[in-house]
């Protein structure tokens, strides 16, 4: 009887071990399938082409897609927006959550042609080269007419200026 127990003890050990290695294999081609699509997915490259401080209380950004993504508009909802600036003497870096696109550019003109962008709508693609101006609505006044403003994109693309 007691030969069958070591060859039991010895089938479960095995099974334990072939079944561990499998996992083991499986994980790391999930792992490695990761690494590659997280490779392939190229954040964006917006850049900024300019920005002016309107009134104390209004900032308007000029921003350009680049490089060969664009951003469906839907998802620019998605972004982050801070602004650094002074207001009462003392610097203030803020999230910024009212700000929206109020129009678009292609070549320097009013419009675009290709997947073309509804900003009431808010679909459409923000392709490469075409320019959205975007409206930041502070919460504060500013103190003086310099800010610094950081947008950074759902994918990870990001773009900043000092106005």
């Amino acid at each position: 009887m007691s030969g069958y127990g070591i060859i039991f003890a010895t089938l479960i050990i095995g099974f334990i071990m072939i079944s561990s290695y499998i996992i083991v294999i499986k994980n790391s081609q999930w792992y490695l399938e990761l690494i590659m699509t997280t490779k392939l997915q190229q954040a964006s490259s917006p850049y900024i082409t300019s920005g002016y401080i309107y009134n104390d209380f209004t900032i308007f950004v000029n921003i350009t897609m680049q490089g060969v993504k664009g951003i469906p508009i839907r998802n620019l909802n998605l972004s982050d927006v801070f602004v650094v600036y002074k207001h009462q003497g003392e610097i203030i870096s803020i999230r910024i959550d009212s700000w929206h696109p109020t129009r678009v550019f292609t070549n320097g003109k009013e419009g675009d042609i290709v997947n073309p962008i509804n900003i009431s709508k808010w679909n459409g693609i923000w392709d490469p080269g075409e320019t959205l101006e975007l409206k930041i609505s502070l919460p504060y006044s500013l103190d003086e007419f310099k800010a610094f403003f950081l947008m950074v994109m759902p994918d990870g693309g990001a773009c900043s200026c000092q106005l």
